[in-house]
């Protein structure tokens, strides 16, 4: 396989998720207990803590939107496609910031980019898309158009889009200007793939015994 599909994720992934992914109320309390439960190791959790930190139940909200994204979404799709790439394959990699302008608090939430990727907008939510809406979907559905039809997102009229190089480690930023930036956030993935190592080194391999790390 030479080609793999583009890798994505936006921005604000996270902002609805917040007592979603708590199962309780947004409180230091239950947002320490989500990370503890995350992450193996007691350095781990120390570290994600420090990066992501909420000293009051009042911080909280913020500090889940910035760590959910980066980890369950950022980094994921990085990592993957760091793999996909080293492994041969050719993959497009990107990141959505465009912002609902209705709604600037809630920024580029879990989702949005399907408006652009389908030109439909609920009326009651978003309003009536301006000039930039339909650029910004002029541009979505040529890249995925190309996609479909070629295996490649790039054509004419449109913003080149890279390959992804881990070497160079840029990422398309897909937002109110469409252009190649350097992968967010990335100073703070090395506790994410530690987590990562950590977990997959816990599953026990058949014919062997392998203890549950205690907390």
């Amino acid at each position: 396989m030479e080609k793999s599909p583009e890798n994505f994720t936006n921005a604000d992934e996270g902002l609805d998720r917040v007592e979603a992914d708590l199962q309780a109320a947004p409180t230091v309390a239950n947002y320490k207990n989500l990370v503890k439960n995350e992450f193996l190791n007691d350095a781990d959790v120390d570290e994600v803590l420090r990066l992501y930190p909420a000293a009051t139940d009042a911080d909280v909200p913020n500090a889940f939107s910035a760590l959910d994204p980066d980890y369950e979404f950022v980094f994921t799709t990085y990592h993957l496609a760091q793999v996909s790439s080293r492994s041969g394959q050719k993959t497009w990699f990107y990141y959505f910031t465009y912002k609902d302008k209705a709604h600037e608090d809630w920024g580029a939430y879990h989702g949005i980019d399907l408006n652009f990727l389908t030109g439909w907008f609920r009326s009651k939510r978003w309003g009536k898309p301006d000039a930039e809406d339909e650029k910004l979907v002029q541009t979505m559905t040529g890249y995925w158009t190309r996609f479909a039809k070629t295996g490649y997102p790039n054509g004419p009229g449109l913003p080149p889009w890279p390959v992804y190089d881990p070497k160079s480690d840029l990422v398309l930023e897909i937002g109110h200007e469409v252009k190649p930036r350097p992968t967010p956030h990335t100073d703070r993935f090395a506790v994410f793939e530690r987590n990562l190592n950590s977990q997959l080194a816990s599953i026990p391999r058949p014919g062997t015994s392998h203890a549950t790390p205690q907390k």
